[in-house]
């Protein structure tokens, strides 16, 4: 009868075998990614001539107190609040149709140009002078734009407020 089977022998390489093959592989992947390597290549070395790749050990070195830092200064009240707004503000932006407030950005900059001609003048503004510049169609579309502005603040405020 025979013997029971007690040991399974794997077949073992030698560590020049080993290394033999790791290399085999190395060319392999080489040879398939060859422009990719020698592209990060050129960024490794384009980064240490510049100094990052000591700027990156060094943080990569001092995470744990950079963390820290990181973690105490937003959580102050005032960091706090503007992380919050800034969410709030793209929030907001996002809601926006891109080209109403591209048109308004750039009424905005001709309005601001107008102003400061107007202010280097000298010229007074009266109520004679308002009542007559209302009557322009441009300035009439402005301030026509702005009451519908201050009318929909105002229905906003009134809805937060209940």
């Amino acid at each position: 009868m025979a013997q029971p089977i007690r040991a399974i022998e794997r077949p073992t390489m030698s560590e020049e075998k080993n290394v033999e093959e790791a290399l085999h592989q190395l060319q392999t992947e080489v040879a398939r990614h060859g422009q990719a390597l020698a592209a990060a290549l050129t960024v490794l070395e384009d980064m240490q001539r510049s100094g990052l790749m000591d700027l990156a050990h060094g943080m990569l070195g001092a995470k744990q107190q950079i963390a820290e830092i990181v973690l105490e200064q937003v959580m102050k009240p005032g960091v706090l609040g503007a992380v919050q707004n800034a969410m709030a503000f793209m929030e907001l932006a996002g809601g926006l149709d891109p080209h109403a407030v591209r048109t308004l950005t750039h009424a905005l900059a001709a309005g601001v140009e107008e102003g400061q001609r107007r202010i280097a003048s000298g010229r007074k503004v009266g109520f004679l002078t308002l009542a007559r510049v209302l009557s322009q169609p441009d300035v009439n579309r402005a301030v026509a734009f702005l009451v519908g502005l201050l009318e929909g603040i105002g229905r906003e405020l009134n809805t937060e407020g209940q």
